[in-house]
C-alpha cells in the first residue's frame, strides 16, 4: 500500500479497513518474488543493464561492504594447456569438473582472440551442501 504519509502500522494491525479510510492512498504495488532458472537471474541482469539511449536503468545500492576481490588465476593454466583444453571435443568438461568439484558446470564457451589467444569462459553454481543427518541441530 502507498500512501502519501508514513503508515503507523499499529493503528493498522488493530483495524485495517478503518486506519485504511483514514489514510490518502496513492495506490497498491504487486511485488513478484524472482523466478530463477538454470542461469539464476542472468536473463534479468541483461534486462537491467541493456544501454537504453545511454542512460543506465538501475543504481547500485549504497554503503554496502565490498566483496574481496580474488586475484585472477591467469597464470595457473598454460597456453598450450587452454588451447588443448579449448579445442578438445568436450571443452574440456572433464577437466573442470575435476578442477572444481565443489561447483556445477552449466556452460563452456571457448572463443579466440587474435592480441590475446584462447579463452574459456565457464558459468558455475556452487553444489548445495546437503546436511547430515546424524547431527543434531542445537
Amino acid at each position: 500500500m502507498w500512501t502519501a504519509e508514513k503508515i503507523n502500522w499499529k493503528k493498522y494491525q488493530k483495524d485495517p479497513a478503518e486506519y485504511i479510510r483514514t489514510v490518502q492512498e496513492l495506490g497498491y504495488v504487486n511485488a513478484d518474488r524472482i523466478q530463477t532458472n538454470e542461469n539464476g537471474i542472468e536473463a534479468l541482469c541483461k534486462y537491467l543493464i541493456k544501454n537504453p539511449q545511454g542512460k543506465k536503468r538501475w543504481s547500485s545500492s549504497r554503503n554496502l561492504k565490498r566483496p574481496i576481490q580474488q586475484a585472477a588465476a591467469d597464470h595457473k593454466y598454460r597456453r598450450s594447456k587452454i588451447e588443448q583444453l579449448a579445442k578438445a571435443a568436450d571443452l574440456g568438461q572433464d577437466f573442470f569438473e575435476k578442477q572444481f568439484p565443489s561447483y556445477e558446470i552449466r556452460e563452456i564457451k571457448s572463443e579466440y582472440h587474435e592480441e590475446t589467444g584462447w579463452h574459456i569462459y565457464l558459468k558455475m553454481w556452487k553444489k548445495q551442501q546437503k546436511p547430515d543427518k546424524g547431527k543434531k541441530c542445537g
